[in-house]
């Protein structure tokens, strides 16, 4: 594995955060505050769909956010894409209340959280980005030692750049064995 001792770092549900914050959806704004609940769980449940259908319902939601026909979202719903199955036309209603936004309005709010952490690479030689796809990145600690406490700030600059901007979200840290 090319990563094989690194940490990842993620913005849990970032996209999602943006919108809540950007569309002034209260509930869903609450409702990822909260660290102890996934939103994905909750929409599975909403939609009485089992875990098993978590990709095609995020798929589901990412595409309303980033603009795709409610024609093709009705498709990708009822039959599913790419080897996942569909949920069924009978939950497909419930999928369509919102507006849509672009998709580089909110990918342009994930890189800016996530510039946030520069200032903690600038300031320690040691850690190096291998990777970053929009809202995550995987990172080299160099001295493993002071692993926790890289990771601390790291997490510390890009949560306190989300929280200036009231985007509740926060990042999930992941060891890549």
């Amino acid at each position: 594995m090319a990563f094989h001792g690194e940490v990842e770092l993620d913005l849990r549900a970032c996209q999602l955060a943006v919108v809540s914050r950007l569309w002034n959806v209260d509930r869903l704004h609450a409702f990822l505050r909260d660290h102890d609940k996934s939103i994905w769980n909750e929409l599975l449940s909403w939609v009485e769909v089992s875990e098993d259908r978590k990709d095609i319902i995020k798929r589901t939601v990412y595409s309303i956010i980033f603009g795709m026909s409610k024609r093709n979202m009705d498709k990708q719903l009822e039959l599913g894409t790419s080897g996942n199955e569909g949920i069924g036309k009978s939950s497909t209603v419930r999928f369509f209340k919102h507006p849509s936004v672009l998709a580089s309005i909110v990918q342009s709010w994930e890189l800016r959280i996530m510039l946030a952490m520069l200032s903690v690479f600038e300031s320690n030689r040691q850690l190096t980005v291998l990777s970053w796809l929009h809202d995550g990145c995987t990172v080299h600690l160099g001295d493993k030692t002071k692993r926790d406490r890289h990771i601390r700030q790291l997490c510390s600059a890009i949560e306190g750049e989300a929280k200036q901007h009231k985007i509740p979200t926060f990042v999930e840290v992941k060891d890549l064995f």
